[in-house]
């Protein structure tokens, strides 16, 4: 009896671990403009990004500036 309930609980973990994954949202793509495309750096990000300025991330962003691990441009059409 106790293998099962180990059994089902095992299940349990690895459907909630599976569906986190799974439905986790991707961050949005960088957009093909000439504000996105000018700079490769994180700095430049963080000029119009960063605490305080005009297009701030939001409260809910990671605290990383490490952008371009999670953000990437857009496909080019």
């Amino acid at each position: 009896m106790m293998r099962i309930i180990l059994l089902v609980l095992l299940g349990l973990v690895a459907a909630i671990v599976l569906l986190t994954l799974l439905l986790r949202p991707e961050p949005p793509r960088l957009p093909l403009d000439r504000d996105h495309t000018r700079s490769k750096v994180e700095s430049a990000c963080l000029s119009c990004h960063g605490p305080g300025e005009k297009n701030a991330r939001k409260p809910n962003h990671p605290n990383a500036n490490d952008c371009f691990r999670c953000h990437t441009y857009k496909d080019a059409a």
